[in-house]
C-alpha cells in the first residue's frame, strides 16, 4: 500500500464546490498551503481571481487560490495531494463520475487522497463507491458559514475541535497531516479513531435540533 503524505509533503491542495463552506476552507488551508479552487459560476470565479477569498465574523482571515472552472481543469495544478469535495451530498455521484477518471493523474506517484468535507452519515463511503477508491478520509465539522452581501465568508457559529478520520486505519497519518495544516490555519482539528461514532453523534443532535429550529424560525446557534 503507498505511504500517506506526511506533514512535510502536505502542500498542495484541491477544494471541489465554491460554496461558503468549501469557500472557508480554501481560507484557512491558504494560510500555509497552496490551494486550487473549483469554481464552476464564472462570476464567482472572476470575484475569486480577482478579489480573493475572505473571512470575517467570529475569525478574520484572507487568502488567494489558484482557480479553475473545472474538475478535470484541476489537472492543470501540479500534484495534488488531497482533493477535498465540498459540495452538498446530492452532488457526490456528479462529482464521483467527472473526478474518478482523472484522480490518478491528479496525484504525484500515487493519487491523492479524497476528502469528504461534508454534512450527511454516509458520504465517504458513497464517495469510495462511487470512485472505486478506499483513499477517503472524512471530516466533521462544527461550525456554520454564510456568504455576506460582499461575497464574503461569515462564520456563523462554531465549536472546536473538528474532527477527521478513516474508514481505514493505514490512513491514519493522512488524517494527522491534514489535522496539522487545518490547525496551523486556524481551525483546530483532532483525528478521530472512530469517525462514524461522531458522525452519527451529530447526526442524532442535528435530528434533534433542526425541527425546533425550523418551527421557532430560528437559527441553530442563537
Amino acid at each position: 500500500m503507498s505511504a500517506s503524505p506526511s506533514t512535510e509533503t502536505l502542500h498542495r491542495v484541491g477544494i471541489i464546490g465554491a460554496g461558503a463552506m468549501g469557500t472557508s476552507l480554501a481560507v484557512v488551508l491558504g494560510q500555509t498551503l497552496e490551494v486550487v479552487l473549483v469554481a464552476r459560476d464564472e462570476a464567482r470565479a472572476s470575484r475569486i481571481t480577482t478579489d480573493g477569498v475572505h473571512i470575517r465574523g467570529l475569525g478574520q482571515a484572507s487568502t488567494r487560490p489558484a482557480v479553475v472552472r473545472s474538475i478535470t481543469d484541476l489537472r492543470r495544478s501540479g500534484p495534488l495531494d488531497m482533493v477535498f469535495v465540498a459540495t452538498k451530498t446530492t452532488a457526490i455521484d456528479a462529482v464521483s463520475d467527472e473526478l474518478r477518471p482523472v484522480l490518478d493523474e491528479l496525484g504525484g506517484r500515487t493519487a491523492p487522497f479524497v476528502v469528504s468535507f461534508q454534512n450527511g452519515i454516509e458520504p465517504a463511503r458513497r464517495l469510495i463507491e462511487r470512485l472505486a477508491n478506499p483513499r477517503v478520509l472524512r471530516m466533521v465539522l462544527n461550525y456554520g458559514a454564510r456568504f455576506g452581501p460582499d461575497g464574503a465568508v461569515e462564520l456563523l457559529f462554531s465549536h472546536p475541535p473538528h474532527a477527521v478520520g478513516s474508514l481505514d486505519p493505514a490512513f491514519r497519518p493522512a488524517c494527522e497531516a491534514l489535522a496539522m495544516a487545518l490547525g496551523r490555519g486556524g481551525m483546530e482539528t483532532v483525528v478521530a479513531d472512530d469517525i462514524q461514532r461522531l458522525v452519527w453523534f451529530k447526526g442524532i443532535l442535528n435530528a434533534a435540533m433542526n425541527p425546533v429550529a425550523a418551527l421557532t424560525n430560528s437559527a441553530v446557534h442563537e
